[in-house]
């Protein structure tokens, strides 16, 4: 039923949300591919994507079954009991914080009929706990229709009527109000300083970067990770794929192709030289392992679709950036070597910047304008933006 202001609105109120893991993808484009049209501000129950939904330290299931630690640095679960072995499930959720939830199936054929079940259940349902009575009753009758034989006429005539169409046909009765979380640009730091290397202040490079964007005017906007810290390679490739971030930050020493040496404060740290130069990220030893730009942008290039932008905070890092920027919009290395004073003194400025709602070549200028005014004027001419040829 609808009015001139669109569907009725009822007292009924729920949000489903879909949990699942790499290994039901397929279960996952369906509801993407359904569903993903739909605006919840219409009344209608929508089943989030876990990239809308999740909040805090990850945008996939793990976050929702492993404890993480808020700020006060208690352990929470956003989705409490749920674990591993229950997904993919929906999260029926309702105001208050009543909730439950329900297996999906693993055939897409058989998404369609059980989801339509549930969203007739769910429009003559009052309450939340009165949804999980009809639907646990659903479940027995169907339970018993599969240990009994069915008449030959049963079910003759009997369509779901599903796509798109189908489903807003049936979303449009139920009544929920809800607000989407906005899209959040996801900001991944990663730190790196092995044994034998100059000590950085990469730890505090991370919280002028947390409290930059928690005071700025778009920080709903935003969601910085816990940092990667002693970044090895395969911590490198595992940040990309469970973060899906926009932004990749790295913080620590670096080498050009024709400058020897890893530092980033005019001091060399190590006899280490490689013609192809690098950025210097962590072994299993806790040592120098050098990854060059080629390597890191055939591995980055791969993230392209969410990655826009990648700031190589480390000396010399231009030579791995022109590298990286044949695939990533947006690309800001170091020309030569640079203090650390004056590399976080660029970092401040320019996520103040993006916090601000900049776009990336103003906070590029914002980041040097904030070396000269504290004190590292001579050294702005050293931070290079490399954009990507369209």
């Amino acid at each position: 039923m609808t009015t001139e202001n669109g569907p009725e609105q009822s007292h009924a109120y729920f949000q489903a949300v879909l949990l699942y893991t790499s290994a039901h993808e397929e279960i996952f484009a369906w509801f993407k591919e359904h569903l993903k049209v739909f605006d919840p501000m219409t009344g209608r129950l929508v089943v989030f994507l876990p990239d809308s939904v999740l909040e805090g330290d990850a945008a996939d299931v793990y976050s929702a079954v492993e404890p993480t630690v808020d700020g006060e640095g208690k352990k929470r679960r956003r989705y409490p009991g749920l674990e591993r072995s229950d997904l993919p499930c929906l999260w029926i959720e309702a105001a208050g914080g009543k909730h439950f939830t329900l297996k999906v199936p693993r055939e897409r054929g058989e998404i369609e009929p059980w989801l339509a079940r549930l969203f007739d259940l769910a429009a003559e349902a009052t309450d939340i706990d009165d949804l999980r009575k009809k639907v646990e009753e659903d479940e027995d009758k169907e339970a018993e229709k599969d240990q009994d034989p069915p008449h030959p006429n049963e079910g003759r005539g009997r369509k779901v009527v599903f796509g798109l169409a189908g489903v807003a046909a049936v979303l449009i009765i139920l009544a929920t109000v809800l607000v989407l979380w906005p899209h959040k640009r996801t900001v991944l730091f990663l730190a790196a300083n092995p044994t034998g290397t100059i000590p950085l202040r990469l730890g505090d490079e991370f919280t002028k970067i947390d409290q930059g964007l928690r005071q700025s005017e778009k920080r709903d906007q935003f969601r910085l990770v816990p940092p990667v810290l002693a970044t090895t390679d395969d911590d490198l490739r595992r940040a990309l794929l469970r973060y899906k971030p926009e932004i990749v930050h790295f913080s620590g020493h670096g080498a050009g192709a024709d400058r020897p040496g890893l530092r980033r404060n005019f001091t060399p740290v190590t006899d280490q030289e490689d013609d192809a130069g690098g950025l210097a990220f962590v072994d299993a030893s806790g040592r120098t392992h050098l990854i060059s730009g080629d390597a890191l942008a055939g591995l980055l290039g791969r993230f392209s679709g969410h990655v826009k932008c990648v700031v190589l905070n480390a000396c010399y890092s231009e030579a791995q950036g022109k590298s990286i920027v044949q695939h990533i919009d947006y690309v800001i290395g170091m020309d030569e070597a640079i203090e650390d004073g004056a590399a976080i003194a660029f970092t401040v400025g320019f996520y103040d910047a993006l916090g601000a709602g900049q776009s990336y070549e103003d906070a590029y200028e914002l980041g040097k304008s904030s070396m000269g005014t504290k004190g590292y004027g001579r050294q702005e001419k050293l931070v290079r933006l490399m954009r990507k040829r369209r």
